[in-house]
C-alpha cells in the first residue's frame, strides 16, 4: 500500500510540473482553445486586423476541424520527410502556425532550416493542383522560445526574405517567420506580450494574482484544468510512449541483429521478445498514469496498438509481478 501511495505521489508530481511550455501542454491549450489562440496572436501580430481563426488540418484545408488532432505531421509525398506543426490556424486571408521551443540559447542552429520546410510544407498544401501560385495566401510561421534564437536580446526577432543588394526593393512573397525570445529585453512590442514572455519563461514564478493580463489567467486555468484532467494525462503519457519506444526499438534491433549471426530461429525469438518487451512498456506506462482506475481497461483498449487478449495477458503479468501496484 505504501509503495502505490508513494507511485500516485510521484505522478501526481509529475503532473503538475507540467507548464505551458511543454509542447503536448501548449498544443493542447491552442488548439482546443481557439479564442485564446486569437488573443495570443493579436498580441503577436499587432498590426494586423485578425477577427476570427479557425483550426484546420493540413490533409483538409477546407473543414473545420471540431476535435483537433493536435501537432498533426504532414508530409507532401511518401517518400519525403514529414513535418509536425503544433496549431495551425486560418483567418480566412491568412495561415498561421504557432509553435512553441524550448532550448538553450545556441542549441538550435537546425531552427532556421526547419522554419524553411515548414513554410514549403505549408504552402504545397494550400496550393492545389493546377492552381496559380497567385493562391499562396500570407503565411506566418511564429515561435515562441524559451531561449534566445539569436543572441542580440530582442524581444522578437522578424525574418522575411529580401534583396541582399538593394533591401529598400520590395520583395514580397508574404512569407514572414516570428522568433519570440523569453529571455528579450529590447525591442518594442505589445506590453501585454512582453508579460506573456515573462509568464512563459517561468510560469511558475510569475505573479499570477497580481497581473491584470486575462489571457495569461485563461492560459493559466487550462494549464491547471489539464494537470488534473484522467483523460489529459492518459492522452499525454500515450504520446510520449514513441520516444521511449524508441529506445526499445534499439535494443530489439540489436537482438535482432545478434539472431541474424546465430540462426533464423533465434532471430524470430528475439523478435517475438522485442515485441512483447515494447507492448509490456506500453501497457505499464499507461496503467502508471493513474487514469487507468478512472477510465478503465477500454482506454488501453483505444490506445496501444495490440490486440485486447494480449493487453489483457501483460495486464494480468504486471499485477503478478508487482502485487498491489496495479489494482
Amino acid at each position: 500500500m505504501e509503495k502505490v501511495t508513494q507511485t500516485h505521489k510521484v505522478n501526481e508530481d509529475r503532473y503538475r510540473s507540467i507548464e505551458i511550455t511543454d509542447d503536448y501542454m501548449f498544443m493542447t491549450v491552442l488548439c482546443q482553445h481557439p479564442e485564446i489562440c486569437l488573443e495570443l496572436l493579436r498580441f503577436m501580430l499587432p498590426d494586423i486586423m485578425i477577427n476570427r481563426v479557425e483550426y484546420k488540418q493540413l490533409e483538409n484545408m477546407d473543414a473545420t476541424v471540431v476535435k483537433p488532432n493536435v501537432q498533426q505531421t504532414f508530409s507532401p509525398g511518401t517518400d519525403v520527410h514529414g513535418v509536425r506543426l503544433d496549431a495551425f490556424y486560418d483567418d480566412g486571408t491568412r495561415i498561421f502556425d504557432v509553435e512553441m521551443h524550448t532550448g538553450k540559447d545556441g542549441k538550435n542552429k537546425h531552427l532556421p532550416k526547419r522554419t524553411r520546410y515548414t513554410h514549403s510544407a505549408i504552402d504545397a498544401t494550400i496550393l492545389r493542383h493546377g492552381e496559380p501560385y497567385s493562391k499562396l495566401r500570407p503565411c506566418y510561421v511564429i515561435y515562441l522560445c524559451t531561449f534566445d534564437m539569436l543572441g542580440k536580446g530582442l524581444y522578437l526577432y522578424t525574418v522575411r526574405n529580401q534583396v541582399m543588394e538593394d533591401p529598400s526593393i520590395e520583395y514580397n512573397d508574404e512569407s514572414y517567420t516570428l522568433y519570440f525570445n523569453a529571455k528579450g529585453k529590447v525591442g518594442k512590442i505589445p506590453k501585454e506580450m512582453k508579460e506573456i514572455l515573462r509568464y512563459i519563461k517561468n510560469p511558475k514564478k510569475f505573479p499570477l494574482k497580481k497581473t491584470k493580463n486575462d489571457l495569461i489567467k485563461k492560459i493559466d486555468a487550462v494549464v491547471r484544468f489539464n494537470q488534473q484532467s484522467p483523460e489529459w494525462r492518459l492522452k499525454y503519457d500515450m504520446l510520449s510512449l514513441p520516444l521511449q519506444d524508441a529506445e526499445i526499438r534499439g535494443e530489439e534491433r540489436g537482438i535482432k541483429i545478434g539472431e541474424r549471426r546465430g540462426e533464423k530461429r533465434g532471430e524470430k525469438r528475439g523478435e517475438k521478445q522485442g515485441e512483447k518487451k515494447l507492448l509490456k512498456r506500453s501497457v505499464q506506462k499507461a496503467l502508471s498514469s493513474m487514469t487507468y482506475n478512472t477510465l478503465g481497461m477500454q482506454a488501453l483498449y483505444d490506445t496501444i496498438d495490440a490486440s485486447q487478449h494480449d493487453i489483457d495477458a501483460i495486464v494480468s503479468e504486471l499485477k503478478a509481478e508487482y502485487p498491489g501496484r496495479y489494482i
